[in-house]
């Protein structure tokens, strides 16, 4: 499992991921979301894109 590189710009987060060697295959980002009281929200998106 590889972990994207996050960045905050401004009012936005992105993330960057390296898909080397991922060719043909499909993504399936997971994610977690946490406020400023602990409170959290997951969120998986199964087969999201796929790599060319």
């Amino acid at each position: 499992m590889d972990q994207a590189v996050t960045r905050k710009r401004g009012d936005a987060w992105t993330a960057t991921v390296d898909h080397a060697g991922a060719s043909g295959r499909t993504v399936t980002p997971k994610t977690e979301l946490t406020d400023a009281k602990r409170g959290s929200v997951p969120q998986l998106v199964v087969g999201a894109y796929a790599v060319r």
